[in-house]
């Protein structure tokens, strides 16, 4: 009764919100009997709750430190052996915990958690007997399952570092979920064509290839396209030339061979192509020497 009049957590906020504007958008389709499935970072005693309020259900992970949980959760669950189950119930909210290779901790407001909804998983394995799985654990990896793995395929992958501004963050964060899409759609086309569909480690590598290939075709046509703009030999050593100043700075093309990344706003306006060159050393060696750089 001490919390009634405290504001609601934003992570119940948020998931509220999202179900009101449902019924918002189409009045037609009300909230009632909507199953919402959400991770740990939202499930809560307090989400579950205000859902139910809205004739809503709820099913999810959920830490163990949220506000409401049970206080012997976490001690019991230490004690847990593999394939044990073990679950608590407060009116309509059941909270499961359940051993595999470590233990998971579920809520949900439709599952009962009774024995009879344990269902014998066939192992992958021939010579090993089946494992008996919770229903709400089956229902939340049918429905959310896919979400979780587009998390896991990043963070196979993740390389993120604190040093990095969030804008690098934001980038490399979508590239990685462009490229997790982009395998799924593989993966439907291969399936589609009957062909067996390249791992997710062997896709990245493909496309890693196709990547650089494709700079290294685009460093090629760009010293074809520099070696073009140096202009016949004969012109470029012997012939008159004269500097100018452009409006804007490029790469010159002594450092540029040199394989040193410096730019100048100076050229030479009687060469073919005008090429960028620094008024002092490089000025003089572009028009003196054959082989320059």
């Amino acid at each position: 009764e001490r919390f009634e009049n405290l504001p609601l957590l934003k992570t119940t906020q948020i998931v509220k919100t999202l179900c009101e504007s449902i019924t918002m958008k189409d009045p037609t389709n009300p909230t009632t009997g909507l199953h919402v499935y959400t991770d740990r970072y939202y499930t809560s005693p307090e989400l579950a709750n205000e859902l139910l309020k809205m004739n809503c259900f709820l099913t999810g992970t959920v830490m163990t430190n949220r506000s409401g949980m049970p206080h012997n959760l976490k001690r019991q669950s230490k004690q847990m052996k593999k394939g044990d189950i073990k679950s608590w119930r407060n009116k309509d909210i059941l909270v499961l915990s359940w051993r595999d290779k470590r233990v998971v901790h579920m809520m949900s407001t439709k599952n009962k958690g009774n024995k009879d909804e344990v269902t014998e998983v066939p192992s992958k394995w021939p010579n090993k007997p089946p494992t008996p799985k919770p229903n709400v654990v089956l229902d939340y990896i049918k429905h959310i399952g896919a979400v979780d793995r587009s998390d896991h395929f990043i963070s196979s992958y993740q390389f993120m570092r604190k040093t990095k501004k969030w804008y690098r963050k934001m980038f490399f964060w979508l590239l990685e979920v462009a490229i997790v899409n982009s395998y799924i759609l593989y993966k439907e086309v291969q399936l589609k064509h009957n062909s067996k569909p390249l791992t997710h480690r062997l896709f990245r590598k493909s496309l890693v290839r196709d990547l650089v290939s494709g700079k290294v075709a685009e460093n090629v046509a760009r010293r074809n396209r520099l070696q073009r703009t140096t202009g016949p030999i004969e012109e470029r050593l012997h012939g008159r030339h004269f500097i100018a100043k452009k409006p804007k700075y490029f790469r010159c093309i002594v450092c540029s061979k040199k394989g040193l990344r410096r730019e100048t706003n100076f050229a030479c306006k009687t060469c073919a192509g005008n090429p960028s060159l620094h008024p002092d050393t490089c000025f003089e060696e572009y028009h003196t020497k054959v082989v320059y750089g």
